[in-house]
């Protein structure tokens, strides 16, 4: 579906109903701000090694990385019958954006008390 040009809070309303986005930016040559909007809301990111290294999102623990299309795709539809997963993955993503690095080998990271505990115990979904 083709949305067309949307303003900035538009896109924020739009996307705040989403369940993940998926990104496949294959090559770059920086960050890509169309992945800010979903740290920011903590909307569990798609893409690939290439879009998420700017950011430092980590395979399966920050974001789901593939390499192709198809593994994209295979992701996605993954997270979606996965809620926990793509919860934890959302909220950690955007903790590791804001927050610094909260990965399982730092037994405390900066801004633990602002951004929490990204366990699959916390669901973002509405209705949960």
């Amino acid at each position: 579906m083709a949305l067309g040009y949307l303003s900035d809070d538009a896109m924020r309303a739009e996307a705040a109903r989403w369940r993940l986005m998926i990104a496949p930016i294959f090559a770059t040559t920086g960050a890509n701000t169309k992945l800010l909007l979903a740290l920011e809301l903590g909307l569990p990111i798609v893409s690939t090694a290439a879009a998420a290294a700017p950011f430092g999102l980590q395979s399966s623990f920050t974001a789901e990385l593939g390499t192709s299309p198809q593994e994209l795709a295979a992701l996605a539809s993954n997270l979606l019958r996965d809620e926990e997963k793509a919860a934890r993955l959302g909220k950690a993503a955007r903790c590791a954006a804001l927050c610094g690095d909260p990965s399982p080998s730092r037994s405390r990271w900066p801004g633990a008390a602002l951004c929490g505990d990204p366990s699959p115990s916390r669901s973002r979904w509405p209705g949960a």
